[in-house]
């Protein structure tokens, strides 16, 4: 076979790799490594009135000892063993960090560790004429990241998805409506006796930028329950979260190379030896 042969070969398997992947996350836009998951689907609601969006989250197996140790968002550590069901993984992040643009988990609201760019965070709120937008832009962003059944897939195939949400888009409002006052809690993620959660998605808009936020919330009566076989299945999300260390993050949020230099000041040492040579 010709080397032209193997090329176009290469350069097809590239390409059906990359429509068949082209609405996954999990690389250097996420905390989690979600594009090493095979046959992953993924979930996007929609805000057509007439077609309101109707899910069933199933929860998933927890794998990592660290698990017990990770906060929720509102401070709580998790305090569950691997083996302990869990109907979604809360996950801080410090998204668009370095050159890359890549986002970090949040040590400090993960763990309770030192996360360098909360550190700086601190330390700018202490300057007077420090950017107020900036500072903003330095805490931690919420995502939630769930198994769901898509009631409205009409491919049967596809109707198990992964959902990477917001969770003051979405989360807060389910846990929201969940609490019904004196009638108790709706356990809306109960294998067994959950809630298909019906809710429209109604368009926002911050700062130029639009997105959907869950409204109209409803909890239905389940035409299927989720026994342990369904949970098997579902991905556990702490399995593939990134944990990095403080130096990682710090080196990405200064733009530092392994030697501890900025971008800048590599580039200038290699124009002065240029020069000199």
């Amino acid at each position: 076979m010709s080397k032209f042969h193997d090329r176009r070969k290469s350069f097809r398997e590239r390409t059906e790799q990359g429509v068949k992947e082209r609405e996954k996350t999990g690389g250097r836009f996420s905390c989690l490594n979600l594009f090493k998951v095979e046959g992953i689907n993924f979930y996007k609601p929609t805000s057509d009135k007439k077609n309101r969006n109707e899910i069933d989250i199933i929860p998933f197996l927890a794998t990592q000892d660290w698990i017990s140790k990770m906060r929720s968002f509102n401070g709580a550590m998790l305090d569950i063993s691997p083996g302990d069901m869990l109907y979604k993984l809360e996950v801080p992040g410090h998204p668009r960090i370095g050159a890359e643009e890549r986002t970090f988990l949040c040590l400090k609201a993960a763990f309770g560790k030192s996360c360098s760019i909360c550190n700086e965070r601190e330390a700018l709120k202490e300057n007077e004429e420090a950017d107020e937008d900036l500072i903003k832009s330095l805490y931690p962003k919420w995502r939630v990241f769930y198994n769901i059944r898509d009631r409205n897939e009409e491919d049967k195939e596809k109707r198990r998805k992964v959902w990477d949400a917001s969770y003051h888009s979405f989360e807060k409002f389910f846990l929201e409506e969940a609490d019904m006052g004196d009638d108790g809690i709706v356990i809306f993620a109960d294998p067994e006796e959950g809630k298909t959660i019906r809710f429209k998605g109604r368009k926002k808009n911050f700062s130029g930028r639009e997105y959907l936020e869950a409204d109209s919330i409803e909890f239905l009566d389940r035409k299927k329950q989720y026994d342990e076989e369904e949970i098997k299945k579902s991905i556990s999300f702490d399995k593939y979260l990134k944990i990095p260390t403080y130096e990682e993050v710090e080196k990405a949020y200064l733009g530092l190379d392994d030697d501890g230099k900025s971008d800048k000041k590599r580039k200038e040492g290699k124009e002065e030896k240029a020069q000199n040579e």
